[in-house]
């Protein structure tokens, strides 16, 4: 972390209908994206893998951000540009699953909301946000191997149907394999289990939905819930507080905190 000279750019982006193309990082910067909604398209050694809620992006000096996917899904992510000393390279994987008891939407608004507070950004605050990123990076294999074409099947398959009503059943046969080798191989590759993504992915949409001031009934349904007492139970145990708490104590995203730091040229 010490190579970390200092933050050039600390912002949530969203697509919010528009086309999203994918852009070359300068030299000496490293940029992270942390995938909060939807889904998008990114690169490693020529071959394309999907994103959604909860990957962490880590791109290095003349590779590539992510992009939108053929059907222009709409996304947000929260984007870390830092400025680094020239000759240093990067050892966190460039595609990673964000591992953490805090959530990677909840990250999102205590940094900014931290930037907000101060005029410039110290040295020591960009060490602490590019240490959080490496520390919570779980790193998710790009090699071609059966099972990480397996993986990456039902991480696709997750991320197109997470708001419907699918079940872990449903994932293993769109990866082709038996439940018990998905569990197995979640837990080996991702430190988590099928469900625990599953979920991972709709309380991310739910939040967001909630930050936008959508009715509880209108997030079940949009979310992949089969009730509204689940979602709830589910929801204050993933947060502490049941969901209209939550959405009454957080602004809404239209009124994020101050001007975000933001120098992406």
């Amino acid at each position: 972390m010490n190579h970390v000279k200092g933050l050039l750019a600390l912002m949530h982006f969203g697509t919010y209908g528009h086309r999203y193309q994918s852009r070359t990082i300068r030299e000496h910067r490293e940029e992270l994206e942390l995938v909060l909604d939807g889904q998008a398209i990114c690169q490693v050694d020529g071959e394309q893998f999907v994103v959604g809620p909860g990957h962490l992006i880590w791109h290095r000096s003349g590779e590539r951000t992510i992009h939108s996917n053929a059907r222009s899904d709409d996304y947000e992510c929260l984007i870390l540009a830092f400025e680094i000393e020239p000759g240093r390279i990067a050892t966190p994987p460039r595609l990673s699953y964000w591992d953490g008891i805090i959530s990677p939407r909840q990250f999102c608004d205590d940094a900014l909301a931290h930037f907000a507070r101060h005029t410039a950004p110290s040295v020591d605050f960009c060490r602490y946000l590019y240490g959080c990123c490496k520390v919570h990076a779980q790193p998710v294999s790009t090699d071609r191997t059966l099972p990480d074409r397996v993986l990456h099947r039902a991480l696709g398959f997750i991320a197109d149907h997470y708001r419907g009503a699918i079940s872990v059943a449903d994932i293993a046969r769109a990866a082709h394999v038996s439940e018990s080798h998905l569990h197995t191989l979640f837990r080996e590759r991702l430190g988590r289990t099928p469900h625990q993504v599953l979920v991972q992915y709709r309380m991310e949409e739910a939040v967001g939905m909630l930050m936008r001031k959508q009715p509880i009934k209108q997030v079940v349904n949009a979310c992949g819930f089969e009730s509204e007492s689940g979602f709830i139970r589910a929801f204050k145990k993933k947060y502490g507080v049941p969901p209209g708490a939550y959405r009454r104590a957080e602004p809404s995203i239209g009124s994020a905190p101050s001007q975000p730091i933001m120098n992406l040229a």
